[in-house]
């Protein structure tokens, strides 16, 4: 960019808009960043909250075809697919199962690793120089399985994430006990993943905020963007309902509102709104401190605090659909239930049900880059369930590509022109 402090609007205040506009400003950048709601009262606010490069393998697979065509008829399955004629969901489903073979499951973990592993570092960096309040600790994530068969397959996979840097130590159920009392005795094993760490997702999204405002950026809420004026293949309006903004760049930072953006100047981005719950439960002496996936389930677990931990999973592929299913949301309780001892859910009655849309391309990497039809114009989405964990790292490349630094990580597999 000519202009040496260059102004920068950012729509959406959840961790990538907001981690965009942090390394933004430490690159000189003015910003502000739009966002139709509140800081973090999207997808950032009640995730799983788990930072997890172990969780690099990519949802499209065959286990997860066969998983989409039984949630048709099994309605409380992890993955559940709403049968509906909706044409762009089709599309989406067809480059989904295109992507479920060992090629691109192979290329894809690789990337998503180097990248995550590189965000991972950038959280350690940035919480200890901002100094932030966010509950965040690195000390593992244990994957719990309640059967053999499936223990067994985890640890084929898991031999894919070893190849590429990430530690893997197999567990028996007595170590397991022995470690960690509140499992129960009659799981099948499980494996530790000891780079991971966990956070309070929205106390970080948060905080961070508070630096960016601090040093001098603006964050308004409860302005939604309705609409562009391009001319010369620039924006050179930003349309609100309270005012109109402009900007030497624009970033699309809105999660599974991205394509409605997106579609305003003329770009498809390929990318499905996926519906996830969370139950946030108090605790009191019986403390859940390590973070968790349960394997079979699907649903994470987080030790937010000394006062509650959260149970975290379902994938949802049913619109932009704000209605709660209540069985759904039984199921991973229950499931919780399943791995974990019961007298950690006796104050389940006071837990908070939290839902959200993750945005989720077909390949199961997120799309980053300048956008080829408007010249200042770069999209940051469809980081699908691992939005938290690469939040940072976005930020930074978003950072890099729009003061034109050479970027620290590669960023062709986030090109949208790999869907065409």
């Amino acid at each position: 960019m000519k202009n040496s402090k260059p102004n920068v609007i950012i729509i959406g205040a959840g961790v990538i808009g907001v981690c965009s506009a942090y390394y933004l400003q430490k690159f000189g950048a003015q910003v502000t960043v739009l966002e139709q709601n509140q800081i973090s009262s999207g997808a950032s606010s009640g995730n799983s909250g788990l930072i997890v490069p172990s969780h690099s393998i990519p949802l499209p697979s065959p286990e997860a075809l066969k998983m989409g065509f039984k949630s048709i008829f099994q309605k409380q399955n992890p993955l559940y697919i709403q049968p509906k004629f909706d044409l762009k969901l089709f599309r989406w489903l067809f480059n989904f199962a295109k992507n479920c073979n060992p090629k691109n499951i192979k290329k894809v973990t690789k990337t998503c690793i180097d990248f995550s592993l590189a965000s991972a570092n950038e959280y350690s960096k940035l919480i200890n120089e901002e100094n932030l309040n966010c509950n965040f600790v690195q000390n593992g994530n244990l994957s719990l399985f309640a059967s053999k068969e499936m223990f067994n397959q985890y640890f084929k996979k898991y031999k894919l994430l070893e190849e590429n840097g990430i530690s893997v130590k197999k567990m028996s159920t007595k170590e397991i006990c022995d470690t960690y009392p509140h499992v129960k005795p009659d799981i099948a094993g499980g494996l530790f993943k000891k780079g991971d760490a966990h956070i309070n997702p929205q106390k970080f999204v948060k905080e961070l905020s508070k630096i960016v405002t601090s040093n001098g950026g603006e964050i308004l809420e409860n302005t939604k963007v309705t609409g562009f004026e391009i001319q010369s293949d620039e924006i050179v309006k930003i349309q609100t309902k309270l005012k109109d903004f402009s900007a030497d760049h624009i970033i699309i930072a809105a999660g599974a509102w991205s394509p409605i953006l997106s579609k305003i100047i003329g770009s498809e981005l390929p990318i499905q709104p996926a519906k996830g719950y969370s139950i946030t439960i108090p605790q009191d002496e019986n403390k859940i401190d390590t973070p968790m996936m349960l394997a079979e389930a699907r649903v994470g677990v987080n030790p937010l605090s000394d006062k509650s931990f959260r149970l975290a999973g379902t994938l949802e592929l049913s619109g932009l659909n704000f209605s709660v299913n209540k069985k759904r949301v039984q199921k991973i309780i229950d499931s919780g239930q399943d791995y974990l001892r019961k007298e950690y859910f006796k104050h389940i009655s006071t837990s908070k049900i939290w839902y959200g849309f993750r945005p989720l391309t077909p390949d199961g990497l997120p799309i980053i880059e300048k956008s080829s039809k408007v010249k200042n114009l770069t999209f940051a989405s469809g980081h699908g369930v691992l939005g938290m964990t690469l939040g940072p790292i976005t930020g930074l490349t978003v950072a890099e590509i729009i003061t034109e630094k050479p970027t620290t990580i590669n960023t062709k597999p986030f090109s949208l022109n790999r869907f065409n």
